[in-house]
């Protein structure tokens, strides 16, 4: 169990989980099919939130952890519009899918990093799922999605 563990060996460990889940969040946003590449996200995002939980000798809770994400994806995309924009891109022949399939992965890659670094933030102080507060994460989360798109070349905050 990882509460033995020194707090930089839990919290490396629990970033190191979170990593494993970037490839697989951008592997969902390249499904060339609308709302297809969203639902795939969502559950990648939920497994990654169940092991995290799990790291931390949490009990999942998955109501908990579905509305707080969809807060936070809420807040990007409504300040972004890119994920929901490019994600209906792919309807159109051609350049559209092309559009989404290059420019939605680097997008659920940096969001996905993002909530990861959220909730670690939030375990290690102390935090369950029964007392998250999207409100009190956002500024944390934008930053996060911030700095994972500067580190990604930009394309995520476009």
């Amino acid at each position: 169990m990882t509460e033995t563990l020194p707090v930089m060996q839990r919290e490396a460990a629990a970033l190191a989980l979170v990593k494993s889940y970037v490839p697989w969040a951008v592997g969902a946003a390249a499904i060339p099919f609308p709302g297809v590449d969203f639902a795939t996200l969502l559950a990648v995002q939920q497994r990654m939130l169940c092991k995290l939980a799990d790291h931390y000798g949490l009990t999942y809770r998955k109501e908990a952890a579905k509305s707080v994400v969809a807060a936070l994806l809420g807040d990007v995309l409504g300040s972004t519009l890119s994920g929901g924009l490019v994600s209906l891109a792919k309807l159109a022949p051609g350049i559209g899918t092309l559009v989404g399939i290059v420019s939605l992965p680097a997008f659920a890659g940096a969001v996905t990093y993002a909530l990861g670094r959220v909730f670690i933030s939030h375990f290690e102080a102390g935090g369950t799922f029964l007392d998250l507060q999207p409100e009190a994460l956002r500024a944390h989360f934008r930053e996060e999605f911030d700095k994972a798109g500067r580190e990604s070349g930009g394309k995520a905050a476009a």
